[in-house]
């Protein structure tokens, strides 16, 4: 009968526990997760690369794909963040390449972009197009486009177009143009064109054309064309034709007006067509003063160049557009009616003055400085 000896069995006993202790070791080097499931299915605990299911990490460093929920107490490190589809939790932050579902955290970031529900405490972003509901506490950000319901607490920001309902405490902007209703407590603005709704308690703008109602507490102005509706409580404003109805509690302004404006203050403009009431002046000015670009030059001077140069090149279309005698077509109501070209219809002021006239003048005093030597100066009437 064999029995075993100590001697013999103790080295193979060694010699096996240590091969045991350095694969047990390799195996946890390798795992950096927690895994309860089948087939990337079930509860995930670590940094884990593909999930489905329930899938917690402190900071995700090398994600590919997580399905379901997925919750992290930190943003991912570079190229770190995967796709995730379904619920993101952070606490306090959470991110990844893409978000598509429900994103709920003190920050949350996208490195692409954000699809559905967004809501963050301090503020959110993606470096491409956010679409759906976005609310944030402080700011909320796309180097995209921006679509959708967005509400942040101190501003929504976009690199491309905003198009939906925007609403910010302090200001909404986008770097082109946009679709829809913009709502600001401080400041709404877009470097394109805008179609729609623009309230801003202090002021709405735009560096094209526009299209819409825009109502502003302060004021209202676009660097194009203003086609519609424009309630403004100090001024609207437009580089181009201003056609609609414009109200504004001091001024309204542009080189074209066509339509119905009243201004507390005053009217002004190079082509008025339309009815213009105003509490002090409505003016008319010649088209061939480029009094006003020159000193626009010498301001900028100093700037980037090329935006110099941009900027003349606009002011000199613009101008072009409107070269020319100054010309009032219509009616026009104020303390003074300053037409500083031709007039075609009726003026009503204390002084009414017009370098050419085809209509009538009705105030106290009434100039047109073109008629015979005895009708250029007359009280009550002129014609």
């Amino acid at each position: 009968m064999l029995r075993p000896s100590f001697r013999r069995v103790a080295p193979l006993a060694g010699a096996l526990l240590a091969a045991g202790s350095l694969a047990s070791g390799a195996l946890h080097a390798q795992a950096r997760s927690l895994d309860l499931g089948v087939s990337d299915v079930g509860v995930s605990i670590g940094d884990s690369r593909r999930w489905t299911g329930l899938r917690i990490n402190a900071r995700d460093t090398r994600l590919d794909e997580a399905n379901g929920v997925n919750l992290t107490l930190w943003n991912p490190t570079r190229r770190g963040g995967g796709d995730i589809r379904g619920l993101a939790i952070g606490a306090p932050l959470t991110g990844g390449r893409s978000i598509t579902g429900l994103a709920v955290g003190g920050g949350i970031g996208a490195d692409e972009s954000l699809r559905g529900i967004t809501l963050a405490a301090i503020g959110a972003g993606a470096g491409g197009d956010v679409v759906g509901i976005n609310v944030a506490g402080i700011g909320f950000g796309s180097g995209g486009s921006l679509r959708g319901l967005t509400i942040a607490g101190i501003g929504a920001g976009t690199g491309g177009r905003l198009d939906g309902i925007t609403i910010a405490g302090i200001g909404a902007a986008a770097g082109d143009g946009g679709r829809g209703v913009m709502i600001a407590g401080i400041g709404a603005g877009l470097g394109g064109d805008f179609d729609g709704v623009a309230i801003a308690g202090v002021g709405a703008g735009g560096g094209g054309n526009f299209r819409g109602v825009a109502i502003s507490g302060v004021g209202a102005g676009v660097g194009g064309d203003f086609t519609g509706i424009a309630i403004s409580g100090i001024g609207t404003g437009a580089g181009g034709a201003l056609r609609g109805l414009a109200i504004a509690g001091i001024g309204v302004g542009a080189p074209e007006l066509r339509g119905i404006a009243i201004g507390g203050a005053g009217i002004g403009g190079a082509r008025l067509r339309g009815a213009f009431v105003a509490g002090y002046s409505v003016r008319v000015v010649d088209g061939n003063d480029r009094s006003d670009d020159r000193r626009g030059r010498d301001r900028d001077r100093g700037r980037n160049r090329r935006d110099d140069d941009r900027r003349d090149r606009e002011r000199d279309r613009d101008r072009e557009r409107y070269r020319g005698d100054g010309e009032l077509r219509g009616v026009a109501v104020s303390a003074f009616n300053d037409i500083r070209g031709h007039q075609r219809g009726l003026s009503i002021g204390v002084v009414n003055y017009a370098r050419s006239l085809n209509g009538l003048q009705l105030g106290l005093i009434n100039i047109v400085r073109n008629n015979p030597a005895g009708r250029r100066v007359l009280p009550v009437l002129n014609w």
